[in-house]
């Protein structure tokens, strides 16, 4: 369940909506069917807070996840229009982008055409490539920002295309064909080598010269707010003195990602993330060619996790840590994952695996945190855990901090729910 740090795959080479590197051209404003500046001079980097973007006439709550800033892109229905399509999200609303499309403001030279915004899911959005994801942000910018009126101040638009996101149901943002989890985090490795191999043998001699990963199942991934079932698989009690092992409910759930994986349903672009893009680790021993970085970077972005029993009145934080501690990065990912041939589709998702760090509260696993359930972990209201119960409701989160505003993935949650009975 610790997928807020994902990565879509938008074609056959590995360029994504989670790590595509756009820079903006300006503003896109169609010559047969011109709509009014924004003010932006053109050329101006819209997709970068440090040109000053200009605010919105959306209402963004402070520590908001969503400011202009970010702008992500989720699939949505609402009750009285139950067709789910695509849009994105600005503080506490949602904007419709089929409406726009109708409306004929979605109008350069690679979305005046495009249908991508009524689907049902953004694989289509994702095929069109990088010059239609920088199209649709700087338009969508221009059309929010307060001083550009066209959409502001068009009642009747207003209505249909910006709804209060607490009146829609999100869904699941993209058909995922394959979803593969990597193991990108030294500190949640070798501490983990130390719990099931001892001390001085915690890394496996090859985790520092491949990216590890493996294939999982796609069914069993989720959006956020999903509950979780309690699996069942089979169960060797040979501490007891049982000769052969039994069925049983999972005893042991953690928030890794083996039993069932819950993504939040925005995608935040890179565009986005560009501003806190930070160093990576350094990597020693040196990496193989195909793994080499000319501009080797990873982002700064806070990952929490807060855990809530049934019978709580509120969370309790259990773990901090932050995706800049990852010794392997998402392009190092995607190239070893490619080097094979296996190919990537647009909606196929790249997890990093739980990404653990130094710090106090930094382990982000329960496995870790209670060191294969030799401690507890104290709750705010008195009660321990080693392992998920029924009942519990983890939330992850992941943000970026900047000047007076907030890049977010948004709430990522899920219940735990009884094991069926068999």
């Amino acid at each position: 369940m610790n997928q807020l740090a994902k990565t879509f795959t938008c074609g056959a080479r590995g360029s994504s909506l989670g790590t595509l590197r756009v820079r903006s051209t300006g503003l896109v404003v169609s010559s047969h069917n011109a709509r009014p500046s924004s003010g932006l001079a053109h050329g101006t980097d819209v997709t970068n807070p440090s040109t000053m973007l200009p605010r919105s006439f959306v209402d963004v709550p402070h520590a908001s996840h969503f400011p202009l800033q970010n702008l992500p892109y989720g699939v949505f229905s609402t009750h009285s229009s139950p067709k789910k399509r695509i849009g994105v999200a600005i503080g506490s609303s949602v904007i419709d982008l089929s409406a726009l499309s109708d409306a004929g403001l979605l109008n350069g030279p690679h979305l005046h055409k495009a249908v991508c915004f009524h689907d049902g899911s953004l694989n289509a959005f994702m095929a069109m490539g990088r010059t239609a994801w920088t199209e649709a942000r700087t338009t969508l910018i221009r059309l929010l920002s307060a001083g550009e009126g066209f959409l502001r101040d068009n009642k009747e638009l207003l209505e249909t295309a910006v709804l209060p996101m607490a009146d829609v149901t999100l869904h699941m943002p993209a058909n995922i064909g394959d979803y593969t989890d990597f193991y990108a985090s030294r500190e949640h490795a070798t501490n983990c080598g130390e719990m099931f191999r001892g001390k001085g043998n915690e890394l496996n001699e090859n985790w520092v010269h491949i990216p590890i990963a493996y294939h999982g199942r796609s069914s069993s991934i989720v959006v956020s707010g999903t509950p979780v079932r309690r699996p069942r698989g089979q169960i060797s009690d040979k501490q007891t003195g049982a000769t052969a092992p039994r069925c049983g409910p999972c005893q042991r759930l953690d928030i890794e990602l083996e039993m069932a994986t819950t993504i939040s349903p925005w995608v935040v672009t890179m565009d986005a993330l560009e501003p806190f893009r930070c160093a990576a680790p350094v990597q020693d021993p040196p990496v193989l060619p195909y793994l080499q970085e000319k501009n080797r970077h990873t982002y700064d972005i806070n990952l929490e996790v807060s855990l809530q029993p049934q019978a709580s009145l509120e969370p309790t934080v259990i773990a901090q840590s932050n995706l800049k501690h990852l010794y392997w990065t998402m392009p190092q990912m995607v190239s070893h994952h490619t080097l094979g041939g296996c190919n990537l589709q647009p909606g196929d998702l790249l997890g990093t695996g739980t990404i653990s760090c130094g710090a106090d509260k930094g382990v982000g696993s329960l496995l870790e945190a209670s060191w294969s359930g030799t401690r507890t972990v104290d709750l705010k209201d008195g009660q321990h855990r080693t392992f998920l119960e029924d009942g519990d409701t983890v939330t992850l989160t992941g943000y970026c901090q900047g000047d007076g505003y907030r890049v977010g993935f948004g709430k990522c949650s899920g219940m735990i729910l009884p094991a069926l009975s068999v």
